[in-house]
C-alpha cells in the first residue's frame, strides 16, 4: 500500500529535511520548480527531490528518490515502526537521499564525441584527405565509416566539384599519446572503394548503421563505406579517388552500437582554400557539457616537412540546430556561429593553457603564435568548425585542424 503524505512516518521524514521541503503535488500546483528536500506527489507516488529542477519523476527519475522504496531500502537496518526512529535514523535517511543529486553538467555521464567528420577538397599525393581519431573505450566498438563524394550533391554542393570515386584505407599508430612512434601495417578490415564491395552480411549491418546516424538521399557505388570492429588507439582514414582525380570530399567516422565507447579526438590535414573552408564537424552526445579544445595549424606544419603551408589561418565554430541534415530541409536550417579565434594569443584567460595542450596531448610541435585556437565547453549537439584562409596568400595552401575532448 503507498505511503501517503499524510502518514507519520513521512511527515517525520519532511520536518527531517534541511533545506526546503515543500509539498509539491504536480497535477495541481502552478509552481513546478523544485529543490533539493521537496516532496513530490506525482501520479499516485511520493518522491523526495534530490537535485534542482522542474522536470517531473517520469522526464528525469535521476532528480528523485521515491519515498516508499527509500525507506523499504533502509528498514533493514531501522527499527521497524518508522515512528518510532530516533532523529539520527532520519538524517541517515535523508542524506542517503540528498546524495543522490542529478549528476554533474561537466562530469563522465556524457557519452562524448560519438561522430567525426571532415569536409574539404581532396587531392592526390601528399594532399589527399588523412583524417585522424583517437577511439576510447574497453573491447572492440563498431565504427562505421564513410568516404563520400557525388552524395554530397544532395546537399547543394555543384556535382562538378565533388571528388567522383573516393576510396578509404585504415592505419593505426603503434601509439595514441605520441605519434611520433609511427604506424602499424593497414587494417585491411577498415579499406573498402566502393559500397557494394562489401559481403551481402556486411551490407546489411551497414544499411542498419548507417540509417541510424544520418540517412542519405542517394546510395550508390561511388562511395566507400565500411563498418569495422576496433579497439582502443589512434587510427587514422585515408581517403582519395581511385582513378587519382580531385574534388570535395567527406570523410567521416561514427559510433555504432557501442555504448562504452567515444572519441576523443579528431584532425586532419589538407588544402584550404579562400572560398573552399575545411570544415572539421563533431557531434556531442549526453546530458552535460564537455570542455572541446579545437585548433588550426599552419606555420608548424613545416615542423613535418609540410610544403605550401597556411600563413595565417583561422577558425570559425558553429552550432547546428537539430543535427546536419538540416540542410536537407526546404528552406534550409543555417547554423549559428558561437565562437571565433584568429591568434590563440588574444585571450588571455586560456592562452596559457592552449599552449601546453599543444605540445602534450599526442606529441605535435607547440602551437605558433598566428594559429588559432578555443577552448570551449559546449553542451550536447552538432558542431562545425571551420578552418579558413583569410587572405588570397593563404588560397590552395595545406592547413590541419585538430579537435580534443579534454574534459576533466
Amino acid at each position: 500500500m503507498p505511503y501517503k503524505i499524510a502518514s507519520i512516518s513521512i511527515f517525520i521524514f519532511l520536518l527531517s529535511l534541511p533545506i526546503s521541503g515543500r509539498i509539491i503535488n504536480w497535477a495541481t500546483d502552478a509552481d513546478l520548480n523544485y529543490a533539493i528536500g521537496d516532496i513530490i506527489i506525482f501520479n499516485s507516488a511520493n518522491y523526495v527531490a534530490s537535485a534542482i529542477g522542474s522536470q517531473s519523476p517520469s522526464e528525469n527519475p535521476s532528480n528523485f528518490v521515491n519515498i516508499e522504496e527509500e525507506l523499504t531500502q533502509v528498514s533493514q537496518s531501522l527499527p521497524p515502526d518508522p515512528p518510532s526512529w530516533t532523529a539520527e535514523e532520519l538524517a541517515a535517511v535523508q542524506t542517503q537521499a540528498a546524495q543522490l543529486a542529478a549528476p554533474d553538467s561537466n562530469a563522465s555521464d556524457s557519452t562524448g564525441l560519438v561522430s567525426l567528420s571532415v569536409r574539404g577538397r581532396v587531392g592526390t599525393g601528399d594532399n589527399i584527405r588523412i583524417m585522424g581519431f583517437v577511439l576510447a573505450g574497453t573491447g572492440s566498438g563498431k565504427i562505421l565509416m564513410r568516404g563520400l563524394g557525388p552524395v554530397l550533391a544532395d546537399w547543394g554542393l555543384s556535382s562538378s566539384s565533388l571528388l567522383p570515386n573516393p576510396k578509404i584505407r585504415l592505419f593505426k599508430y603503434k601509439s595514441a599519446s605520441n605519434i611520433q612512434t609511427g604506424g602499424s601495417d593497414e587494417e585491411s578490415s577498415g579499406k573498402n572503394f566502393d559500397y557494394t564491395d562489401n559481403t551481402s552480411p556486411q551490407l546489411t549491418s551497414i544499411n542498419s548503421a548507417r540509417a541510424s546516424v544520418l540517412p542519405l538521399v542517394n546510395l550508390n557505388d561511388n562511395q566507400a563505406i565500411s563498418l569495422p570492429s576496433l579497439s582502443s588507439g589512434f587510427y587514422t582514414m585515408w581517403m582519395e579517388d581511385e582513378n587519382d582525380l580531385t574534388g570535395i570530399g567527406n570523410a567521416a567516422v561514427d559510433l555504432y552500437d557501442s555504448p562504452s565507447h567515444s572519441f576523443t579526438h579528431a584532425s586532419s590535414r589538407g588544402l584550404v582554400y579562400v572560398d573552399e573552408a575545411m570544415f572539421g564537424s563533431f557531434k556531442i552526445s549526453g546530458t552535460g557539457t564537455r570542455k572541446i579544445y579545437i585548433r588550426g595549424r599552419g606555420p608548424t606544419l613545416s615542423k613535418y616537412n609540410v610544403d605550401n603551408v597556411m600563413s595565417d589561418p583561422e577558425i570559425v565554430l558553429f552550432k547546428y540546430i537539430n543535427d546536419p541534415s538540416d540542410d536537407l530541409e526546404t528552406p534550409p536550417v543555417e547554423p549559428t556561429e558561437i565562437a571565433s579565434n584568429d591568434d590563440y594569443e588574444s585571450n588571455a584567460s586560456t592562452s596559457d593553457t592552449i599552449k601546453a595542450y599543444s605540445t602534450s596531448l599526442h606529441g605535435w610541435p607547440e602551437i605558433d603564435a598566428k594559429e588559432p585556437a578555443l577552448l570551449i565547453d559546449l553542451e550536447p549537439g552538432y558542431y562545425s568548425a571551420h578552418l579558413k584562409s583569410k587572405s588570397n596568400l593563404d588560397d590552395g595552401k595545406n592547413g590541419w585542424i585538430g579537435i580534443d575532448d579534454v574534459t576533466d
